[in-house]
């Protein structure tokens, strides 16, 4: 049954569909019952308490009835000259024999009545009224409700109209206090009610829910009345609340009785399935490919002998199947050429599972040092596999593995058994373990260990399965042998070990592609040993192979920053920098190469001092194809070497010039910080419509000892690249905040302090920090200070410079973007960034005549204003 959910209670389908077929089965007949007993007893209870309201009805109604007549026969009894006489005396009361019913009665004449017959055909509505009758009216009093009069016809021709009262009439205290009373005429028309009508709408829900019953009072034989309706509503009779609360104690008693029969029944039907749901769970972990689930015998006698021998059958194909899955594992290991380590690392993961034993040891002998092995040991009880580099292999132990066809048994007492227990120092004496040794074309490589007690020595099934693990395992190694071979035949130098020209190329294609998708750039040296042809004709070829090696061994030591270190034939090396920012990065990077070389080579007991010649060739300006890249650093190198030697030169003479004086001039401006050579200039800017001074831009400049005045635009470029630019700005920042007090104490307002941001300084980390500190030490008020930003900034991380931007602009620092027009030029930041002045750059400034230029400023000006930044 699916609509019964899974439990824990209930796993199994065939217990849930028991468990539901006895639940129905007990409980129908409970419900059944009940509810018929339930639904016969309310329909005898609200046909009981109808057939009351009925009587009680009909009662009401004959005593109305029965009013109506003594009325009638009072009204018809008294004289007319009685009724006369009471109305021409005012304020005398009714006759005795009509106040109990009436209270008023009117005498109405055929002719000195007019005005009032006219009135009382309104009331009769006919004059074939029988003489000597009484008819029953409905009327309005003069309070506006609804009152009932009786009209009779004497032999004089007048009438008789007498208003009933309403206490006689309908005598609303008979009706009990919990009943609803409710007479209506023929017309639906409300005669009478025992509850006001806003008593009513307080009680609507109460009475709509309540018992109903009515009865029909006929008048019309004797008042030619017409019919009135009696309704009486009963909110809710005893008897009904009676019943009620014995619903409910019914369903009270239900409850627990159904749920007490289903927690028997849920308990019963478990213990009888319980040990079949286990074999169910087990088999479908099998079928899972879980092969560890076991089954614990419960139940009768022959559910736990079936669960013993599931239990059993589990055990022996889980071992079978998981020694199939780690052969085929280390088949696949074998065939991708895997890792040795992977292998073993497999073979102690999953060997407990195919061999009855307590530790598995496997070591692999060192090909240079065969008295040294890698050892790897698995302890099964600590659930842990160790690893030692470097342990010695005794020599006792290696002649017995040497000796040795395919199984070793060693027990306490044993020649080898004393080696092998130095070699793993935990093994036991009373212990017992096969040794197998690994064997390949070049001999013994190493030794399966497998240690048991010696209460279960292993079977001829399970020796089968660890020789076929030894023989894997030579296979792998003979396999790693063979693929290592290859991979270094193929992509490594003989000589010097160091990638060759065809591991060189595959590194420079990757390379190259690299700075692709990045758009970066990198160098590629080429490098030539300065007149190696000697040490070949002095000392001959196995000196220079020594120098050669050498050489390598030097780079590989002095440079690891390097991306590819490689050696293309002959005396020639190459080397692939990683990312480099400009061409200084590329000759630094050369000048690391030659200091590598600085100290000499030791070649048996002389010294050689060996000088190299590098040529540069830069992506992409150099090239962008792996050919063009290698002929543009050999054409360098050939121009480094006809130099002199120990020299480097790039592809481009202009950019060769242009890095050496890059060079000379970096070091001469970390001199001139030193040396405090810098200084600051203050430029004015004024108002041109007052004169005024608004404030003053700050400007580094450079005086050298030898060469002058160094043009700004020559050292800030320097500084920017070499990151010196962050200490010339904090210095400058430093300065005018100081040259600001000092004018203020000199009577001088300045408004506006500006200078120059670069990139560098705004991507440093802390600037904004370096920014908030100065201002705070030396106390500059807020919307002072203004930082002049150029527009090349933008096209940098936009969300940071945004970020570091609104920061400032926290701290009440202005924000200008300087040389506006020639640059990013993109309008988009103006609304993004918190711009507060754009300075037009002067090649806008229009020359006398030319009107084109004034209108390109003027537009400039108004669109600055437009966007609430200040045009300068």
């Amino acid at each position: 049954m699916r609509w019964l959910p899974n439990s824990p209670i209930m796993k199994g389908r065939l217990a849930r569909r028991t468990f539901a077929l006895l639940i129905v089965a007990a409980s129908l007949p409970i419900l059944v019952a009940t509810w018929l007993i339930v639904g016969h007893t309310d329909a005898y209870v609200d046909e009981k308490a109808h057939q009351t309201l009925t009587l009680e009805a009909k009662k009401y109604g004959l005593g109305l009835f029965q009013r109506l007549d003594l009325a009638a026969t009072a009204l018809g009894a008294v004289s007319d000259e009685d009724l006369r006489a009471q109305s021409s005396e005012r304020g005398v009361a009714l006759l005795p024999t009509l106040a109990p019913y009436f209270r008023s009665v009117r005498l109405l004449t055929s002719e000195a009545d007019a005005p009032e017959r006219t009135a009382s055909r309104t009331i009769v509505l006919s004059d074939d009224l029988e003489l000597g009758a009484t008819v029953i009216r409905v009327l309005r009093d003069e309070n506006g409700t609804n009152a009932v009069a009786l009209i009779a016809a004497t032999t004089s021709g007048s009438w008789r109209v007498g208003l009933l009262r309403h206490d006689y009439l309908w005598q609303p205290a008979s009706v009990a206090g919990e009943l609803f009373v409710r007479v209506s005429d023929g017309d639906g028309k409300v005669l009478f009610a025992s509850l006001p009508e806003s008593d009513q709408r307080d009680f609507k829900d109460t009475l709509d829910a309540g018992d109903r019953a009515h009865w029909e009072l006929f008048l019309q034989q004797r008042f030619a009345g017409g019919k009135w309706r009696i309704d009486f509503i009963q909110p809710i009779s005893d008897i009904k609340l009676e019943f009620q609360r014995y619903k409910r104690t019914l369903i009270f008693t239900l409850v627990p009785l159904i749920c007490v029969l289903i927690l028997f029944s849920s308990i019963s039907i478990r213990r009888t399935h319980r040990p079949l749901e286990a074999l169910t769970e087990a088999t479908n972990r099998i079928a899972a490919g879980d092969y560890q689930s076991r089954v614990t015998p419960a139940g009768d006698e022959e559910l736990r002998s079936l669960a013993l021998a599931f239990n059993g059958m589990t055990e022996q194909i889980g071992r079978q199947f998981e020694t199939l899955a780690v052969l085929s594992q280390l088949d696949r290991h074998i065939l991708k050429s895997a890792d040795l380590e992977e292998i073993v690392q497999t073979v102690l993961k999953h060997a407990r599972g195919m061999l009855p034993c307590d530790q598995i040891a496997v070591f692999l002998f060192d090909e240079d040092c065969p008295d040294i092995a890698r050892l790897h040991v698995a302890r099964y009880a600590d659930e842990a596999i160790t690893y030692k580099a470097r342990v010695e292999v005794p020599e006792m132990l290696r002649t017995l593995l040497d000796s040795a066809e395919s199984l070793v048994r060693l027990q306490a007492g044993d020649s080898g058994f004393r080696p092998m227990q130095d070699l793993v120092s935990d093994w036991q004496a009373d212990r017992c373990f096969g040794l197998l040794p690994i064997r390949t074309d070049k001999g013994v490589q190493g030794a399966l260990a497998i240690a048991c007690a010696a209460a279960h020595t292993p079977n001829q099934a399970s020796l089968d399965i660890a020789l076929g693990l030894a023989e894997r395992m030579a296979v792998a190694i003979s396999n790693a042998d063979r693929q290592h071979a290859l991979v270094r035949q193929a992509h490594y130098d003989a000589l010097t070990g160091l990638p060759n020209r065809v591991l060189f190329k595959d590194r420079l294609a990757q390379r190259i592609a690299h700075c692709q998708r990045s758009r970066k750039q990198f160098a590629l040296l080429f490098i030539d040993l300065d007149r190696f042809k000697n040490i070949n004709d002095s000392f001959g070829h196995t000196s220079g192979d020594e120098l050669l090696k050498g050489v390598a061994a030097r780079f590989k030591e002095e440079l690891p920053a390097m991306d590819t270190i490689a050696r293309l034939g002959g005396d020639e090396f190459t080397i692939i920098t990683a990312d480099v920012e400009s061409a200084a990065d590329a000759a630094n990077a050369a000048q690391a190469t030659l200091s590598a070389l600085v100290r000499p080579v030791l070649l048996g007991d002389i010294e050689h001092f060996v000088s190299a010649s590098i040529g540069i060739a830069v992506y992409p300006q150099d090239g962008v194809t792996i050919d063009v890249l290698l002929r543009n650093a050999d054409i360098a190198m050939y121009r480094a070497k006809s130099a002199g030697t120990g020299r480097f030169a790039y592809y481009e003479e202009a950019m060769n010039r242009e890095a050496m004086e890059r060079v000379e001039l970096e070091s001469e401006l970390r001199q001139a910080l030193a040396r405090d050579e810098l200084s600051v200039v203050y430029q004015p800017r004024i108002d041109l419509r007052t004169g005024a001074i608004m404030g003053v831009e700050a400007l580094s400049r450079w005086r050298h000892p030898r060469f002058g005045m160094v043009p700004p635009d020559r050292f800030i470029r320097v500084a920017e690249d070499s990151g010196l630019i962050i200490a010339i700005g904090d210095r400058v920042l430093r300065e005018i905040c100081g040259q600001y007090h000092y004018w203020r104490r000199a009577g001088i307002e300045m408004r506006r302090l500006a200078y120059n941001v670069s990139v560098r300084q705004l991507q440093a980390p802390g600037f904004t920090k370096t920014v908030r500190d100065i201002l705070e030490r030396t106390h500059i008020p807020r919307g002072v200070l203004e930082i002049e930003i150029t527009e090349s900034v933008l096209a940098t991380d936009i969300d940071y410079l945004t970020a570091v931007l609104k920061d400032l602009s926290a701290m009440g620092v202005h924000v200008a973007i300087d040389d506006f027009g020639t640059g990013y030029s993109s309008l988009s930041y103006l609304r993004m960034l918190p711009i507060d002045a754009l300075k037009i750059d002067r090649s806008f400034l229009p020359p006398p005549g030319q009107h084109g230029a004034a209108a390109l400023c003027e537009a400039i000006i108004a669109m600055s204003r437009a966007l609430n930044v200040t045009p300068i």
